[in-house]
């Protein structure tokens, strides 16, 4: 497998990326220990000129990171034509150890690379950089995680069998089984719909607030609701809503749903998810910002526009979901 395309193009990205993590890393590090924004000496004029060579270069990679999420998927998915015994990415998941690793790890670094694209966006806006600290120290952490992604995506890749038979996602989401799947599979759909509703309709109302209102503990509220609501969403999509998506009631897997077959209804849902989360934790990151730079730093409107993209996204989820129900063939009556 090491030699399908997919393969070639996922490491070869991870292999790119953490080479220029290695070196901006030790620009950082330079910086973290050498930056005094009031010197006009030879050393500070060459940390500027660093800076901005690693905010040109780490766009790329972060961009990159942020979007291997999806690629990666796509790319199990593809896998499945060639592993016996896989019918999506759920069966090429299990095919190999590191597979679930390589997900779970390709969601933070998309959440952690939004953030540090952020906070270099309002850095350049700001005067004289004044987020230049808290962005580097996120660049430290994002490195390790970069760092597991690339081993953990060589593992998956090169332990990826194709005479070997794997567990489909019949079997490893079936309700009521003993696994972790089996137990999520096995939730209650009416009560999980119930439970989905009623979390985005908090999270709407907390929304409202934060733009009414510019309190603090509103926007760590939000991002906890938020964050939250991403974990309800994903039981939800598992236990009630992929069985609208496939009109089976024994179907729960979540990554059948990004086939052709369904009309790659997946793509729109996850994204708008991931999305809203995103924009949803954003304010807080904002409020972070203020108390390190002042209130100066941010464009007028700048939080509020990011809280309208949430309420978007989560009103595109809420149609799709909705759709989705209103649409199928089946009831769970």
């Amino acid at each position: 497998m090491i030699l399908h395309p997919a393969s070639l193009g996922l490491l070869a990205g991870a292999a790119f990326c953490l080479l220029f993590l290695c070196q901006a890393a030790v620009v950082a590090v330079r910086i973290l220990t050498g930056w005094n924004r009031d010197d006009a000496g030879e050393k500070q004029l060459r940390l500027e000129r660093l800076t901005h060579l690693e905010s040109a270069l780490l766009r790329l990679v972060f961009a990159l990171q942020a979007a291997s999420l999806l690629l990666f998927l796509y790319s199990a998915d593809l896998y499945a034509h060639f592993i016996p015994g896989a019918m999506c990415a759920t069966g090429v998941l299990q095919a190999s150890p590191a597979g679930w690793y390589v997900l779970l790890v390709k969601g933070l670094l998309f959440f952690l690379a939004s953030g540090w694209l952020l906070l270099n966006r309002w850095d350049r806006l700001g005067d004289r950089y004044p987020l230049i600290r808290p962005k580097n120290l996120l660049l430290l952490v994002i490195l390790p995680l970069a760092a597991a992604d690339a081993l953990l995506l060589s593992r998956f890749i090169g332990g990826l069998r194709t005479d070997l038979i794997t567990s489909c996602c019949g079997v490893l989401f079936e309700s009521g089984g003993t696994s972790v799947a089996g137990e999520l599979a096995g939730l209650p759909p009416l009560t999980m719909l119930a439970v989905f509703y009623g979390h985005a309709l908090v999270l709407l109302l907390v929304l409202f607030a934060c733009l009414w209102r510019p309190a603090v503990v509103l926007r760590g509220m939000l991002a906890i609701v938020a964050l939250t609501f991403f974990a309800t969403s994903l039981l939800a999509l598992i236990s009630v809503f992929s069985l609208y998506i496939y009109e089976l009631p024994t179907h729960h897997c979540p990554f059948d749903m990004l086939q052709r077959e369904y009309g790659f209804i997946g793509y729109p849902v996850y994204l708008s998810l991931l999305g809203a989360t995103l924009a949803g934790c954003v304010p807080l990151l904002m409020a972070f910002c203020r108390r390190w730079a002042g209130d100066g730093l941010f464009p007028a409107g700048e939080e509020k526009r990011w809280l309208r993209l949430c309420l978007i996204l989560l009103a595109v989820l809420l149609l799709l979901t909705g759709w989705v129900v209103l649409r199928s063939a089946l009831s769970l009556r």
